[in-house]
């Protein structure tokens, strides 16, 4: 049986509509899995219903995310309970990633836990210092090559999850 995984998005930036399409590619290199990309102007019931597994988008404009906003008019921090089960994961971008870790990147983490989701981020290495975070990929205005790697690496991990999550069901 084959997954899905749904990377959305708020596409406010290039950086980050570039971070979805690696994370999506990363996700489609694990057997098994598939990955959909859809901003949250285009997203219907029916893609967050029919996904597996979701991984989030944020670009950060300043303190706000129009993700974010938009997960607020979805459920607020109770999320949404027809997620529940199904793997999560984040990325965001924007001028002032490092600071995002402790405010937006958690509110969305918030939300996806509200959900009842099983949500993954990146596991320690010598790369954080430079590029992501334990929340997930991370990349300022300006992409750089460790920043698409640890895109890839957050969709793989979110997709070998959500493929174990299904085993189990």
């Amino acid at each position: 049986m084959t997954v899905s995984l749904l990377v959305l998005h708020d596409a406010a930036s290039a950086a980050t509509v570039q971070l979805a399409d690696a994370v999506a590619h990363g996700a489609r290199n694990v057997e098994g899995a598939t990955s959909f990309l859809r901003s949250i102007s285009d997203v219907s019931e029916a893609d967050l219903i029919s996904a597996d597994g979701l991984i989030l988008g944020l670009t950060l404009l300043g303190d706000e995310s129009p993700l974010l906003t938009w997960l607020g008019r979805q459920g607020g921090v109770g999320g949404r309970p027809s997620l529940g089960g199904k793997a999560g994961g984040m990325f965001a971008t924007g001028g002032r990633v490092r600071a995002a870790v402790g405010g937006p990147m958690a509110s969305a983490l918030r939300w996806m836990l509200g959900s009842g989701m099983v949500v993954i981020g990146l596991p320690e290495s010598d790369k954080l210092g430079r590029s992501g975070s334990p929340y997930g990929a991370t990349a300022t205005t300006r992409v750089s090559v460790e920043d698409l790697e640890q895109a890839r690496s957050l969709g793989q991990r979110v997709a070998q999850l959500t493929v174990m999550l299904n085993e189990t069901r």
